[in-house]
């Protein structure tokens, strides 16, 4: 059983992670730039990016009194520009919203409001407000003043600008979609782990790849990334090489996956574009015939080392889905799945 420790608005405690992962085929994640913090954070939270700036936005929760949080401005690069040590809110997450071209800042517990017992910090989403060069002044204005949708008062909700709506994410397979209109509610999307197991995501994070309608989870008990689809459906594992954290310290900007890695204290960026894999034609033995259970039994005979069937004729290679590895048990899936016609994956999924 692992044990995790957990910082929750000054309280650190100490709980199981439970995890029941399935083994599936997993594509390499391309380290990208590398956000290299001065001073870390007492609890790092997501990444976020500014396109009309060009500049990128993290920042760490509060810690004590009076529970200020840490706000750093790095270059595209990834030089820092600033550390903001006095952010006046026990934050969770911030995001860059292209409709209004604020950045905005959720706190702890924004789901109901108020003041906050310790630090006695106003709660809600709030604009954290910036110098013409982008720079933190420290100041906030307040947007909305309680998000009664929010899935608890530690989630660190990402933000979809094209459905002007938030994803607020705990560490189960839910997903709480919320106004950013008015903090309410608009319904739920779950998360269908089957072809993953139980693998344990990271608690509270997550992100949202606009690009491509995906969100991204990401799990401290493999290192692995996964995507979603907005109505659920599972896409795609990644291999990270980092230590995943446990909580929070992961989001999605700038096309890249972002997560804290604690033994450099820096976010390191990640290419999960996906991996779109293109498979070779079902016709295994090149007998010009499709759909024919005679490329079937060519195809593991190759794969175990014998000879294309008939012997006469010449098999293609078995890296049918063109991953590069070799006496992969997922070409068989792949192929197995094409030939059903179903889609080309690294797999079979």
């Amino acid at each position: 059983m692992k044990f995790v420790r957990f910082f929750a608005a000054g309280a650190v405690c100490a709980i199981p992670l439970l995890v029941s992962a399935t083994s599936v085929h997993a594509a390499i994640a391309q380290r990208t730039i590398v956000l290299q913090t001065d001073t870390p954070p007492a609890a790092p939270l997501n990444v976020t990016w500014n396109p009309t700036l060009r500049q990128y936005y993290a920042a760490g929760a509060g810690s004590g009194e009076p529970m200020y949080s840490k706000g750093y401005v790095f270059s595209e690069t990834g030089t820092l520009l600033q550390t903001f040590s006095e952010l006046e809110h026990d934050l969770r997450s911030i995001n860059y919203n292209p409709n209004t071209n604020k950045l905005e800042a959720m706190t702890f517990n924004a789901r109901d409001g108020g003041i906050g017992t310790i630090g006695g910090r106003p709660q809600g989403l709030f604009e954290a407000n910036l110098d013409a060069g982008g720079l933190f002044t420290g100041s906030t204005s307040m947007l909305i003043v309680s998000l009664p949708g929010n899935l608890g008062r530690q989630t660190m909700p990402v933000y979809d600008a094209g459905r002007n709506e938030f994803y607020a994410f705990s560490n189960t397979n839910i997903f709480n979609r919320v106004s950013r209109a008015d903090g309410s509610l608009l319904g739920t999307i779950a998360l269908d782990t089957t072809p993953i197991g139980s693998p344990g995501f990271t608690w509270f994070a997550s992100g949202f790849d606009s690009q491509n309608d995906l969100l991204v989870v990401v799990s401290p008990a493999t290192d692995d990334a996964y995507t979603f689809r907005l109505d659920g459906t599972y896409v795609e594992t990644w291999e990270l090489d980092i230590d995943v954290p446990s909580f929070y310290g992961a989001g999605f900007a700038n096309g890249q996956l972002f997560v804290y890695d604690q033994s450099r204290n820096a976010w390191q960026g990640y290419d999960i574009s996906s991996s779109s894999p293109v498979c070779n034609d079902i016709d295994f033995n090149n007998d010009g015939s499709s759909f024919d259970p005679q490329d079937i039994d060519a195809f593991l005979s190759v794969f175990s080392e014998g000879p294309c069937i008939p012997e006469t004729a010449t098999c293609d290679d078995i890296d049918f889905n063109n991953d590069t590895s070799i006496f992969d048990p997922c070409d068989i899936d792949s192929f197995l799945l094409v030939f059903s016609e179903g889609p080309c994956t690294l797999c079979g999924q």
